[in-house]
């Protein structure tokens, strides 16, 4: 069985790029555009600080198709879970085969 047969959850990857418009305060607005494809997402870590606030994370590893062309400030959404790429995404290959098997994103949500 190939990694791709194991890619079974539907996910949206929003791509977001800076525009040439500024905002108000002289800040560039960034535009959104997204692709929709296969993944298959996993919660690594999760953690709760309540000392001075109550906020909630999660560190989950994404996994995309070889060839997605997804970056680190792009956010991927799984059903109702929205996460946050967090770093560089990293396009795996197979020593055996040489080729590209697929990419791995660290992603996060906090709430």
């Amino acid at each position: 069985m190939t990694l791709a047969a194991l890619l079974n959850q539907t996910c949206t990857i929003t791509t977001r790029t800076a525009s040439a418009t500024v905002d108000r305060y002289g800040n560039p607005t960034d535009t959104e555009a997204t692709t929709s494809t296969t993944c298959y997402c996993e919660q690594r870590q999760r953690s709760e600080n309540t000392v001075d606030a109550n906020v909630q994370s999660e560190d989950w590893l994404v996994m995309l198709p070889a060839g997605t062309d997804v970056a680190g400030n792009d956010k991927i959404t799984v059903g109702s879970l929205v996460l946050e790429v967090v770093g560089p995404p990293w396009p795996v290959r197979n020593p055996r085969t040489q080729s590209a098997s697929h990419v791995e994103c660290n992603a996060r949500q906090v709430a």
